[in-house]
């Protein structure tokens, strides 16, 4: 009687305990396969052997009118560093959830989009060299170049996503965008972070100034360099002194590689999976003990 109740309850509580602990165990197994699946994206770049570094000069008191004149000052030394490959310098980093830029383009070839139609981007400001040091492929047209950007429009490069949403299938190169002509097309790259899905992105020159708007004057502060080295060893110590070099002490910043930027974008994933996981377990350990 009762006690056949009691037997058959507890048997079903066993069950519960059971299911539900394997639909645990299963969730934090998706998450685990899921934060996997996400360190192998292809996210555009090279993650390997990218020193970054972020630099303000206003915060030493430096005015923003020498602030292109400091960054060009400042890349050749790091180019000249023992083991260093090539240095770039851009106002986002490659992959950042902090800090990203925006805007809208209106025009396309001077003709005027209706407000509807407009073109959400995203944005950067980079130096000459930027996409061969991150291994960013060139699809078509070239990279900037400070002698031969000498034109009557502002230049620009486009990645894939903007290719294809301004000029369907059409070669870009030699079109204007907002009276800005396309020189090149670069591979999507995720803009900003590895869950982020590619969007249509413009890469300004950095210190090609249009109009008297330079971007690395707009910017006084929080450009970040990107080196490509051989060996890492030692690379920070002799980036400062090649940087205090130039004068006096700007703050410099979030020193990491790229691939260390890149795993700290899927912290909230790993936390999840760890949680996961961890719950799963204790709820079949529960399960086992009955």
């Amino acid at each position: 009687g009762s006690e056949g109740g009691s037997r058959r309850l507890d048997r079903g509580l066993v069950l519960v305990q059971v299911t539900l602990s394997l639909v645990l165990v299963s969730g934090a197994g998706l998450f685990t396969r899921s934060l996997s699946n996400l360190r192998h994206v292809d996210v555009g770049y090279q993650r390997d052997n990218i020193l970054m570094f972020s630099l303000a000069p206003g915060l030493a008191g430096y005015p923003k009118s020498r602030a292109a004149a400091l960054y060009r000052e400042i890349l050749p030394k790091l180019a000249a560093l023992p083991g260093v490959e090539s240095a770039t310098v851009s106002i986002v980093r490659p992959i950042d959830s902090q800090y990203y830029l925006v805007d809208r383009v209106n025009s396309i070839d001077r003709r005027d989009l209706a407000d509807r139609d407009h073109i959400k981007v995203a944005w950067n400001a980079v130096a000459p060299g930027y996409f061969a040091t991150l291994g960013i492929p060139m699809l078509l047209g070239r990279d900037f170049d400070p002698v031969r950007d000498k034109c009557a429009f502002m230049c620009l490069v486009i990645n894939q996503s903007m290719a294809r949403k301004a000029f369907g299938n059409d070669n870009p190169i030699g079109h204007l965008l907002s009276d800005a002509e396309v020189i090149g097309v670069v591979k999507d790259t995720h803009y900003n972070g590895i869950q982020d899905q590619p969007r249509p992105v413009l890469y300004r020159p950095l210190f090609q100034a249009e109009d008297g708007f330079n971007p690395a004057n707009w910017i006084n502060g929080g450009v970040s360099f990107e080196i490509r080295s051989r060996s890492g060893a030692g690379l920070v110590s002799a980036v400062r002194q090649a940087v205090a070099s130039v004068g006096r002490a700007m703050p410099i910043y979030r020193i990491q590689t790229l691939q260390e930027e890149t795993d700290e974008s899927l912290l909230r994933d790993r936390l999840l999976a760890a949680i996961s996981n961890g719950f799963g377990g204790l709820a079949l350990l529960l399960a086992c003990l009955g």
